[in-house]
């Protein structure tokens, strides 16, 4: 009887610690902020000797020829910034000493805080890579620095979906484009670089400023078969397209013809169901509890027997 009572007592803890659980794990987190979400920015300079370039941010890409430029420093002397336009096809890169922006200090003082300012690009060599610099000196003759680097490009086409709407047999691309573009155009490439499509040439609507626009090109009356493609972008900052790009940039595109065969779904029917994990696992634990609180009551009914 003894053996038996305490058989009861550990499956009755159990299936209440697990009953528990499940009902712990299915609870709301709480909030931290009680109404909306709250950014705190905090400024903190180092007690050490040093540069941190915060803007632009290394390897980003730009189309817009106005770039904001951010840098902290601490216990500085001096504090000089230079501005490297990356040559292209063999050309000479060119650097650009900021003396606009640069902080030059009696000997023994020094100065910490942050430096901001803006620069068209155009004025520095326009389109390509750059790499902005900050070199900061100690009053004892110690110097440090900071780099980032980065593109200025007249095309860019943000990270995105890019496939065929199977009802229009249209693949649309969003291509943002920098001011005094004037013409876009696509082409379609398989692997192996061959053209398989015509030219198509798109003019914005926003040659001045520069923006971002969804070009729809028809791509399944041009006879592509089933596989992958590139789709090559160019601008160009004339309307007759003479010379070369201002800017060239491939995407991807994976094609599926019209007249393939579908594939069949191979996923599970749970799948389908959109249940998650903790579904699964909260359900599980519940039906535990349940089924050993009957079980509780089954063999309490034959003990009194």
């Amino acid at each position: 009887m003894r053996v038996q009572k305490k058989q009861l007592l550990g499956l009755g803890g159990l299936a209440f610690v697990v009953g528990m659980t499940a009902v712990a794990y299915n609870l709301p987190t709480s909030a931290l902020s009680a109404e909306g979400n709250v950014d705190v920015h905090v400024q903190v300079y180092s007690n050490h000797f040093e540069t941190v370039i915060e803007a632009p941010l290394d390897g980003a890409d730009f189309n817009n020829s106005n770039v904001d430029f951010r840098e902290i420093h601490s216990n500085a002397n001096k504090v000089h910034y230079y501005l490297t336009h990356v040559g292209e096809n063999g050309e000479a890169d060119v650097t650009y000493e900021l003396t606009d922006y640069n902080i030059d200090l009696p000997a023994g003082e020094q100065t910490s805080g942050y430096t901001e300012f803006q620069l068209n690009l155009d004025n520095y060599g326009s389109y390509g890579t750059y790499i902005f610099r900050s070199v900061v000196t100690a009053s004892d003759g110690r110097t440090k620095e900071d780099s980032v680097k980065f593109t200025y490009s007249s095309i860019i086409v943000p990270e995105q979906d890019i496939d065929v709407d199977p009802e229009t047999g249209e693949v649309e691309v969003e291509v943002c484009y920098a001011a005094g573009t004037k013409v876009i155009t696509l082409e379609i490439k398989d692997k192996n670089g061959n053209v398989v499509s015509q030219v198509y040439d798109y003019v914005v609507t926003n040659p001045e400023t520069g923006g971002c626009e969804t070009i729809k090109v028809k791509v399944d009356n041009i006879g592509l078969d089933t596989g992958d493609y590139d789709i090559v972008i160019n601008t160009y900052d004339n309307p007759d397209k003479s010379g070369k790009p201002t800017g060239t940039i491939v995407v991807e595109l994976s094609y599926t013809a019209p007249d393939a065969p579908n594939v069949p779904d191979t996923g599970s029917m749970l799948s389908a169901l959109n249940i998650s994990k903790s579904d699964f696992l909260i359900t599980g634990l519940l039906g535990f509890t349940v089924i050993s609180v009957i079980a509780l009551f089954v063999i309490k009914r034959a003990n009194r027997k």
